[in-house]
């Protein structure tokens, strides 16, 4: 079989790590992968390499998200490789993907990561609802994911498969490079590491966290210094770095770390893992932590009380819009602190995410006319 994967470009973010998970799954199985990114090759080279290195074909669109040729480029690049089934994920691959394929008999299926909460994208749920026709099937990472999606396109309730998205257990980063870093990042050393992972944008809420640490820092026990480590970037590292600057917390340390490949084998200088998320279709970032068994607190949004009734270690679960001062979320960090590490736990295997990705497909190449050569005409 011969996959086409699209999605809108392939820096370090949960949506392409899945991505990329999923190809070499499918490559291994001895099927035909091509990776197709909408965007340019990403700064960060990890994703593209790790492709690369599975021997799984990457090509790149070369294109803005507004470029006007950017539907013609897609569907040009589409007959050119001939898929015998095109997946895509994300917002303007799904609606693309659509849209590219019609007419040419290709099965397409749509994966929803995440619950999209951005303001101004009513236009995408509209457009959603009228293509939604030319999809063969759509999938969501979660049944959060999925039901929200279903009620802003007014889809009815359960029309969205879900296929949740695999965890691969974290290997620890060496002890070695743990300690330079501490080093680094906390050099009067700390008691316990609060630590996070995200793109600093709005939707992750770091700036709320932020307004938030002063009932945290009242209930640190006496003398005991913490770190709130946040690994990631994003537009909004120079306002939050900025903010974090200005805080007057003598126990309690804000360190914007920037974005590291190997920010997820990090997570084991982490005492207890934070989520923030506004929004969250699934939580990768918090499903790796449990891999690692660390304890967790998390905004209790969208697919994260998910995972957590799945957990099997310590996780508790705060509201950040009903939490307004910080309060609850202090005490849920304090309890978290005082809990030992399990043995660690993977919600969902990779071979289980492939295995029912594969079954989907095969059903829908089973309900394929005749296929298309290079220039759309039937073979």
């Amino acid at each position: 079989m011969k996959i086409l994967q699209i999605i809108t470009g392939l820096g370090g973010g949960g949506a392409e790590k899945i991505t990329a998970l999923l190809a070499e799954g499918l490559k291994a199985g001895g099927h035909e992968v091509i990776v197709l990114s909408l965007l340019p090759q990403p700064e960060t080279p990890g994703i593209p390499q790790r492709l690369e290195r599975a021997g799984i074909e990457v090509r790149y669109l070369n294109a803005a998200k507004s470029d006007p040729c950017l539907l013609w480029k897609l569907r040009r690049a589409i007959r050119e490789i001939a898929p015998d089934l095109v997946h895509s994920h994300l917002m303007h691959p799904n609606l693309l993907s659509r849209l590219a394929c019609a007419g040419l008999g290709i099965p397409v299926v749509n994966t929803i990561h995440t619950a999209e909460k951005r303001r101004r994208k009513g236009i995408y749920f509209l457009l959603d609802r009228l293509t939604r026709r030319l999809a063969w099937s759509v999938t969501a990472v979660s049944r959060a994911a999925a039901a929200f999606h279903e009620k802003a396109c007014g889809f009815p309730p359960g029309s969205i498969h879900v296929i949740r998205n695999a965890v691969e257990p974290v290997i620890p980063a060496p002890a070695e490079l743990c300690t330079e870093l501490l080093k680094l990042w906390a050099p009067e050393g700390a008691d316990k590491i609060i630590g996070s992972i995200g793109r600093l944008d709005a939707m992750k809420g770091y700036e709320l966290l932020l307004d938030r640490l002063e009932p945290l820092s009242r209930i640190i026990p006496p003398n005991a210094k913490w770190l709130i480590l946040i690994l990631g970037d994003g537009p909004d590292r120079e306002k939050l770095e900025r903010k974090a600057a200005a805080l007057r917390l003598e126990n309690l340390r804000v360190v914007f770390a920037g974005f590291r490949a190997d920010a997820a084998p990090l997570m084991n200088l982490f005492d207890v893992f934070l989520s923030t998320s506004l929004c969250e279709g699934y939580g990768l970032a918090a499903a790796e932590a449990m891999t690692l068994g660390l304890p967790l607190v998390c905004n209790g949004t969208d697919a994260i009380p998910e995972l957590c009734r799945a957990y099997n270690g310590d996780s508790f679960l705060f509201d950040m819009t009903e939490d307004t001062e910080g309060e609850d979320m202090a005490l849920k960090l304090l309890s978290a602190s005082e809990c030992a590490r399990s043995a660690g736990q993977c919600i969902s295997s990779p071979e289980k995410m492939i295995r029912s990705y594969l079954v989907l497909y095969q059903v829908l190449l089973k309900k394929r006319k005749k296929p298309f050569d290079k220039t759309g005409k039937r073979r």
